[in-house]
């Protein structure tokens, strides 16, 4: 299935490691549904963005990717892990 997308969020937690983890395990949950049916994520075909804040003087920004250091995993077709994309918000 092409063109799907997941979404995480903890209503009030704004632990970001809590919040990855649950992404990976929504996505571990989404990857088991299509090998059930003889279906694979594509690595090469997929991507990701954390979208966090900072607050600095009133005024709010996009956290970077250095500042939120994180990765997400899906299986290859071949059955070795690969890590997935990830892109600046």
């Amino acid at each position: 299935m092409d063109d799907t997308d997941l979404v995480e969020s903890k209503v009030g937690c704004w632990d970001l490691p809590t919040i990855v983890s649950g992404m990976q395990d929504a996505l571990d949950t989404w990857e088991g549904s299509l090998k059930a049916t003889c279906g694979v994520i594509a690595p090469k075909k997929t991507f990701w963005y954390l979208v966090s804040f900072e607050w600095k003087a009133g005024q709010w920004k996009y956290s970077s990717m250095q500042d939120t250091p994180a990765n997400l995993y899906v299986f290859a077709l071949e059955g070795n892990q690969c890590l997935i994309k990830r892109y600046e918000t």
